[in-house]
């Protein structure tokens, strides 16, 4: 099943802001101006990319957000694989960053996850990836194929088994799932996240993992880290306001989930 969608930019080129759900492009104009658009279409806008960092080649500058609340937003993309490839990239560097991408890409940023927090909405991980080729000539290879790409970075989303039990989700269900803030990440390559779930409680978090992890969670507190099985875990949190919470496997996340 595909979702369309597109990725739009604000009048100077910044600003990048997915779109999905909708039957044909904002008008041209300010960023403010699009979301609204996007949210009139019944379609959702999501901030792309909001803090990342720029490069030193040509082409790698950086597309930042400016801080603020955003209205009209739905979510934030805090989890965006390329824009972390490509901070701080350099010629010097540019052949290691090829030959292991990965090992230049972590969790999600935590100025992204600030920015998130003031937003508020979905929070989901993205490629960005563009398969482009390098090389001169006939002496070329694609960077980044889309068959290596897809076994990155992942948003699920969770939906109504009532919904499943009657075929395919339909596109307003996706939807749906992503206004609600019903997803979480995943770095397939570290494994496989499906069964993956969360539940906020009084007192704490309820959570059921698909594999051995080191579970972290992060309130304004502070982290607290717990080693976990793979099955359910129950790990007391004291406070209120937004949570973070991360499965870490071989020092790096595994899965990301921000809960309200």
């Amino acid at each position: 099943m595909v979702l369309s969608g597109a990725e739009l930019h604000g009048p100077e080129g910044d600003h990048h802001l997915l779109a999905y759900g909708i039957d044909r492009l904002p008008a041209r104009g300010c960023i403010r101006g699009r979301i609204d658009d996007i949210n009139a279409q019944g379609g959702i806008a999501i901030a792309a990319h909001p803090c990342e960092r720029h490069g030193w080649l040509p082409g790698t500058r950086a597309l930042r957000w400016k801080p603020g609340a955003w209205p009209g937003l739905a979510g934030v993309e805090v989890w965006n694989f390329m824009s972390q490839w490509k901070a701080g990239l350099d010629l010097f560097d540019l052949g290691r960053r090829l030959r292991d991408p990965r090992a230049f890409v972590g969790g999600p940023p935590a100025e992204s996850v600030d920015f998130w927090k003031e937003v508020g909405g979905c929070a989901v991980a993205g490629l960005d990836a563009h398969a482009f080729r390098i090389g001169l000539g006939r002496r070329r290879i694609v960077a980044f194929p889309y068959e290596t790409m897809f076994g990155y970075l992942r948003t699920h989303l969770l939906i109504d088994p009532a919904i499943l039990r009657g075929g395919e989700p339909a596109e307003r269900d996706l939807l749906e799932a992503m206004r609600r803030g019903c997803c979480f990440c995943s770095d397939a390559a570290l494994g496989e996240a499906k069964g993956f779930r969360i539940l906020r409680r009084a007192g704490g978090i309820d959570a059921i993992l698909p594999g051995s992890a080191i579970l972290s969670v992060s309130t304004r507190a502070g982290t607290r880290y717990v080693p976990a099985a793979e099955g359910r875990l129950a790990v007391e949190v004291q406070g209120d306001g937004p949570l973070v919470v991360e499965a870490l496997r071989e020092g790096r996340t595994w899965i990301w989930c921000a809960v309200f």
